[in-house]
């Protein structure tokens, strides 16, 4: 009886270090003192459309628009696709000198719909390369001309740092979210890019050549529809480029109500692409032996930063507990071992890459931050989020107005 609990507690821990030691070599990565430098050649600009699709985002599409349209140059266009609108975004994207195109199917739902037909829309005129970008986010005065020139002259779907922006007063529970965004979309990535290794698109701040998008499959409800598509095109041969020279910020929502939204919505899609497309990105990685398709498998693989957290949690207390009734010590040991790890690496990270922008307490409200966000993971097991659902901004601003 003790010889077949070892082999599952030995078995069970092998299977989840494997991520863990996935996370810690991105991390580790991420500490090598260079740091790669993007070069353009842009003797011939590229002209770049930028799609942003929006479903009632009248509150914030004014201040997205009059931040992104001062950096465009003479041959690029913003489109603003208006889906399912019951507000006035599209008017509002008109008289800020944006093209507005409206769709209207209450049976197609999402973000891939409303890219589709941005796509559809500019194939009478098609520019170099099609920039992604969410309502709610605002670029740098670079982040247009850089990655829209490196996609079109790599001819490789290129994303930006992409960051979330605080209010003055966040509550702890924001701020620990926030470093979990730091690492998923900044350290990790960068540790990749210093390796030589792609990472995963996400969604927003994407450039993507127009050779590429034009027929790719994006009229999908799928709620983590980025994801998909990098899969999608990542298997296709066109791995993306992570440049961290430029960035786009999107404000995080404030009241509790949308921040669960949110992250429901985003958790749930990324542990159903795990499910889904790691199979996928393995299958492929040796049909086509390639490094770079197995250590996107690996990176989607790793779960959510604060379900990581618990996992590592409860599984060394399960073997801590194992050990001191008779079993073997080694799982616990290992776990032991690789926790040290974690702390070490998330706190190296944060006071090079985060320090500036996450203050110290958020690495103290870790704990707490993961235990409230517990439901949102045992809602997956017994009613998991299929569709996409819009975040609402509209509470965040009221409320921000009113403070």
């Amino acid at each position: 009886m003790l010889t077949i609990l070892n082999i599952i507690l030995i078995g069970g821990t092998l299977l989840l270090l494997i991520p863990f030691a996935v996370f810690c070599l991105e991390c580790t990565a991420a500490l090598l003192p260079w740091r790669p430098k993007t070069r353009l050649d842009d003797a011939k600009p590229a002209r770049v459309a930028v799609l942003l699709p929006a479903h009632n985002e009248s509150s914030v599409i004014a201040r997205t628009l009059d931040v992104l349209l001062p950096t465009l140059g003479p041959d690029d266009r913003a489109v603003v696709i208006a889906d399912n609108c019951s507000d006035d975004t599209a008017e509002i994207a008109r008289s800020k000198g944006a093209i507005a195109c409206e769709r209207t199917n209450l049976e197609q739902r999402g973000k891939g719909y409303a890219l589709d037909l941005g796509v559809q829309h500019l194939k009478s005129d098609p520019p170099d390369v099609v920039m992604v970008l969410d309502a709610d986010c605002n670029v740098d005065p670079a982040t247009v001309r850089t990655i829209g020139q490196l996609a079109h002259n790599t001819g490789r779907p290129v994303q930006s740092l992409n960051l979330g922006e605080l209010d003055d007063r966040p509550d702890s529970m924001f701020v620990a979210s926030s470093l979990g965004n730091y690492f998923i979309n900044y350290v990790r990535p960068l540790g990749l890019k210093k390796i030589g290794l792609s990472y995963r698109l996400l969604g927003t701040g994407m450039a993507l050549p127009w050779e590429i998008i034009k027929d790719a499959p994006l009229a999908t409800g799928h709620i983590v529809e980025d994801t998909r598509l990098g899969v999608d095109l990542a298997i296709a041969g066109h791995l993306p480029i992570f440049c961290p020279d430029v960035r786009v910020l999107s404000r995080l929502p404030q009241q509790k109500s949308s921040f669960v939204s949110q992250r429901t919505r985003w958790e749930h899609g990324h542990m159903q692409a795990a499910f889904s497309q790691v199979p996928r990105l393995i299958k492929a990685a040796f049909l086509q032996r390639s490094l770079s398709l197995f250590w996107l498998a690996m990176d989607i693989a790793v779960p959510p930063f604060s379900l990581m957290i618990f996992l590592w949690m409860l599984a060394t207390m399960t073997t801590a507990v194992a050990a001191l009734l008779g079993a073997s010590i080694i799982p616990f040991a290992a776990l032991a071992i690789t926790g040290l790890c974690l702390i070490g690496l998330i706190g190296f990270n944060w006071f090079i890459h985060c320090r500036h922008a996450i203050p110290l307490k958020a690495l103290v409200g870790v704990p707490k931050y993961v235990f409230k966000k517990l439901p949102i993971y045992f809602s997956f097991l017994v009613k998991r989020q299929q569709e996409w659902v819009r975040t609402d901004r509209e509470t965040d601003s009221k409320q921000t107005m009113a403070q």
